[in-house]
C-alpha cells in the first residue's frame, strides 16, 4: 500500500492532490472538459434539490436566503463555523485546536455586499456540483461544508476524507467568496489542514 503525505502551500493544495491522478489521464481530461460545460453540468444536476438562488437574487428581498460555511475535524489551527443571512447579519466562531479557546465575531453587511457574496456563490457553480466518492481516503482533511438556503430549500455541499465533487473548483470558488467577509468581521478564517495523507 502506498501512502503519501502532502504538506500544503495554498488554499487549493488539498484539492490539487486529491485529483492529480485523474489529471494524468488524457481521456479523463477530455471527459472532464465536456462535463464542465455549463449545459452538460445543468443537465447532470437536474435531479438535485437546488435552492433557487438565481430567482432570489432577481428580487429585492433576500431575507429568505442564508449561507453557512464550516470546517472541522482537520489537522489544522482549529474549527470554523460561519453563518450569514440575507439581511446581512454575520456570525463567525473560531475554535483553536491548540488552546481550545473560542473567539466570536459579528458584523452586518450592506445589501450590496450581501448580493455580491451571493452572486459570487451563484456564479461559482457549486449548486450544480455532483457528489462523488473518492478513490481512496484523504486523512487529516477534516470536513468542509457549504450550505445554501433559499426559502425552505437547503443544499449542503460536503468535502471530506471520503467525499468529493465532480467539480471541486466550484466549491473553492464559493469558499473564496465567503472568506471575503473576513474584512467586515475583522478576522481571517481561511483555516485549512497543515498537511494531508492520502491512502488507497
Amino acid at each position: 500500500m502506498v501512502v503519501a503525505t502532502i504538506w500544503l502551500t495554498g488554499s487549493y493544495g488539498f484539492f490539487r492532490d486529491s485529483t492529480v491522478e485523474r489529471a494524468k489521464s488524457v481521456p479523463w481530461a477530455v471527459r472532464s472538459t465536456v462535463r464542465e460545460w455549463a449545459p452538460v453540468r445543468s443537465w447532470r444536476s437536474r435531479n438535485l434539490d437546488k435552492p433557487a438562488l438565481e430567482r432570489a437574487l432577481a428580487t429585492k428581498d433576500l431575507s429568505s436566503t442564508a449561507i453557512a460555511y464550516s470546517w472541522f475535524g482537520g489537522y489544522g489551527r482549529g474549527d470554523v463555523d460561519f453563518r450569514m443571512g440575507g439581511d446581512g447579519e454575520c456570525a463567525l466562531v473560531l475554535t483553536s485546536r491548540r488552546t481550545h479557546s473560542t473567539e466570536n465575531y459579528r458584523a452586518r453587511l450592506s445589501d450590496a455586499r450581501v448580493r455580491e457574496v451571493f452572486s459570487a456563490i451563484r456564479d461559482s457553480g457549486i449548486l450544480e456540483s455532483i457528489p462523488e466518492a473518492r478513490d481512496g481516503e484523504v486523512i487529516d482533511l477534516g470536513r468542509f461544508d457549504i450550505g445554501i438556503t433559499v426559502g425552505k430549500v437547503t443544499r449542503v455541499v460536503t468535502l471530506d476524507r471520503r467525499r468529493t465533487l465532480d467539480h471541486p473548483e466550484a466549491f473553492f470558488k464559493a469558499r473564496d467568496a465567503i472568506l471575503t467577509v473576513g474584512r467586515e468581521l475583522g478576522a481571517e478564517f481561511d483555516w485549512e489542514p497543515y498537511a494531508i495523507t492520502t491512502v488507497p
